[in-house]
C-alpha cells in the first residue's frame, strides 16, 4: 500500500478538522465538553486548530514525495498523531470529561474518533 492515499487523506481532514478550530473555537468546544466556555478553552483550541492545520499543510505536502526520509517523518508523524489522538479521547471519555457523542461526531471520519465510537460501542 502506498502512502500517498494515507497523506492525501489524513492532509484534507486534518485541514477540515483546524480551520473551525481556528476560526470558532467556542462552538466545537461546547460541542465537545458539553458545556461553558471559559477563555483559556477559546485559546487551547485555536492553538490545537493551528497545529492540525499545519499538519495537514505538511502531509498534502509530503504525499508527492513519500519515498524521501522527510515524506517518511511526515507519514509517522501523522500516524502517531491519530493512534495518541485516539489514546487522549477515549482516556477523556472514560474519565467523564466528554461525551463519547461530541468527540465522534466532531471528528467522525478521522482514525481517532472512529476508535473512540468503536470503544464506546463494544
Amino acid at each position: 500500500m502506498s502512502l500517498r492515499p494515507l497523506l492525501t487523506l489524513s492532509g484534507g481532514l486534518e485541514i477540515l478538522a483546524g480551520l473551525p478550530a481556528l476560526i470558532t473555537p467556542a462552538p466545537l468546544i461546547s460541542l465537545l465538553l458539553g458545556g461553558p466556555v471559559d477563555p483559556i478553552a477559546v485559546v487551547l483550541a485555536r492553538l490545537f486548530g493551528a497545529g492540525v492545520f499545519a499538519l495537514g499543510l505538511a502531509c498534502l505536502k509530503a504525499r508527492n514525495d513519500v519515498g524521501s526520509p522527510a515524506g517518511l517523518a511526515v507519514s509517522l508523524g501523522i500516524t502517531s498523531y491519530n493512534v495518541l489522538a485516539a489514546v487522549v479521547l477515549i482516556w477523556t471519555v472514560q474519565q467523564g470529561r466528554a461525551s463519547a457523542a461530541g468527540c465522534c461526531g466532531e471528528r467522525g471520519f478521522s482514525m481517532p474518533s472512529s476508535a473512540l465510537c468503536s470503544y464506546q460501542h463494544s
